[in-house]
């Protein structure tokens, strides 16, 4: 009988060991629960959002906690040694005061975001917290990072549709740039297609394989020299096109068209070139391309880049509506004939 007494006040002491523990426990989680309500702070409610380029807005989260009976006021900045975008190119952004009265609140300031067609992954605007009035604020989570994605494709394309030169014994350059940067080496043909220029009589060109270095902005650079005659002849064009350099398929719809105007004189003057006047639109098509300005009894081709002739038809009037719905997608050569003159115009079709 005595031992199961001191067994039952052993039991109970534990317990009562236990339920103090417990208790302790308790008090503790309150007291650092008021603890933190007591605290003054302004921070940032993210440390990191994301936002895709062709958002109009990015966003950033602020909270405060103001025990005191009195306003305070801080700001966010932008933090420009860890910001890699552009202002005025990529964003905008205006430092945005904060003002923190008695009590909790949560605010949402936004920034401008400028879409562009630069293929540029890795963006980010950092932004940070400063000029706290009152020091007793704590300000740990002062930093966040907004990062901007981008949402274009990486292309290499032509400086420009084209350009115009009067012929004389000199050397021009094409440019070829990326929209962007690689993480591997980029590399491209220039070839020349189908135009009313000829080569060796108008100009020197050969085809050219061009290479752009890895994590690299850069333009290369293809030479075309034009050459001088004495010949009264109308304006030329030499169209070029941008291939895969392994697999020769187009790399972008749009081509570069190089025209060389004549400087030589007849006893009149110069040679008037009425094809100057021919407008064709829309371009890209999509069923139809309208043809103005065309001298009479002029005849309309549509070549591939090949050189293969698709189409052909006699114009009833100086302004000839051409279908193209029977043609697919792509790009194409539309040359305009009259007499020994001609035109020749790069036209593109996507629906």
């Amino acid at each position: 009988m005595y031992k199961m007494k001191v067994c039952s006040i052993a039991r109970k002491l534990q317990f009562y060991k236990m339920f103090n523990r417990a208790i302790s426990f308790i008090l503790l989680f309150i007291g650092l629960a008021i603890s933190a309500q007591a605290q003054n702070y302004v921070r940032f409610s993210k440390s990191v959002d994301s936002v895709y380029e062709s958002s109009p807005y990015g966003y950033i989260y602020v909270e405060c906690n103001n025990t005191t009976a009195d306003t305070f006021n801080a700001f966010v900045v932008l933090n420009q040694s860890q910001t890699n975008v552009v202002a005025f190119e990529d964003f905008f952004f205006s430092n945005k005061p904060i003002v923190v009265p008695p009590g909790f609140q949560r605010d949402t300031f936004k920034f401008d975001i400028y879409d562009n067609e630069d293929y540029d992954p890795g963006k980010k605007a950092v932004f940070t917290i400063i000029n706290i009035e009152d020091t007793s604020f704590i300000t740990a989570d002062t930093t966040m990072v907004s990062e901007i994605l981008n949402d274009d494709s990486f292309k290499i394309s032509f400086v420009g549709a084209g350009r115009t030169v009067v012929e004389n014994d000199t050397t021009i350059f094409i440019r070829v740039a990326t929209n962007g940067i690689s993480d591997s080496v980029t590399t491209a043909k220039v070839k020349l297609d189908m135009g009313n220029a000829v080569k060796g009589k108008h100009f020197l060109f050969n085809d050219t394989t061009i290479s752009i270095a890895a994590l690299a902005r850069d333009t290369a650079l293809i030479p075309v020299v034009i050459l001088n005659d004495t010949v009264v002849e109308a304006m030329r064009e030499a169209n070029f096109t941008l291939y895969d350099a392994t697999n020769n398929a187009i790399l972008n719809v749009r081509g570069f068209t190089l025209t060389i105007r004549d400087d030589d004189l007849q006893p009149s003057g110069i040679i008037e070139n009425y094809f100057s006047m021919i407008k064709v639109f829309p371009n890209p098509a999509v069923d139809f391309i309208q043809i103005e300005n065309m001298p009479e009894q002029a005849t309309i081709q549509v070549f591939d880049l090949s050189g293969s002739l698709l189409k052909e038809v006699a114009a009833l009037s100086v302004s000839e509506k051409l279908s193209v719905q029977e043609l697919a997608d792509g790009v194409y050569l539309l040359k305009i004939s009259s007499g020994s003159q001609s035109k020749i115009v790069r036209v593109a079709i996507a629906r």
